[in-house]
């Protein structure tokens, strides 16, 4: 039995809500202390669950066969997974800085020196409003890349329009 299709969706829905949140910047949101919190949490999640997704759906491949169709999802699927992780890691090395220095755990990151300081740069870096909604963007078309062309294995490429334009764009 495939399991794939189980299972992808849940993350799915959790990158999608995340990247919904970092895009459109609500102000009366942005502004509640939880907002952090939640966007984190949502990708820590979603990140988590993409890889038990794409662990399903190497088994389901190997059940299915490659084929380029395959192959093309599979790649948008990784890199889907990537730009999410990108930015969880961000998230989290900057909560970890931030709580670092209220914490005795300072000196333990402290004596990582450089290669601390360096993260905790391009985790402000990648976390620059301008950055940060741009990945979140790349996130939600490759996803929905990857769902269209998943839909296409499944249904066929005349599944709906989005599925067809998308899988006329590769094949």
């Amino acid at each position: 039995m495939d399991i794939h299709p189980i299972i992808v969706h849940f993350p799915i829905s959790m990158l999608v809500i995340y990247a919904i949140f970092e895009i459109f910047r609500i102000p009366v949101i942005v502004r509640q202390h939880w907002y952090v919190s939640v966007k984190t949490v949502l990708l820590m999640i979603g990140v988590v669950f993409s890889l038990f997704a794409l662990s399903s759906g190497e088994t389901a491949e190997h059940i299915m066969g490659r084929s380029q169709l395959i192959e093309t999802h599979s790649f948008y699927a990784v890199a889907s997974t990537w730009i999410f992780a990108i930015l969880l890691v961000a998230y989290l090395v900057h909560g970890l800085a931030i709580s670092l220095s209220i914490s005795r755990i300072r000196t333990l990151m402290e004596k990582l020196g450089f290669i601390w300081r360096m993260l905790i740069l391009l985790a402000r870096l990648i976390l620059k409003p301008y950055i940060v909604v741009t990945l979140a963007v790349l996130g939600l078309i490759t996803i929905t890349i990857t769902g269209a062309l998943g839909g296409a294995i499944v249904y066929g490429p005349e599944a709906d329009p989005i599925v067809s334009f998308i899988y006329n764009l590769f094949f």
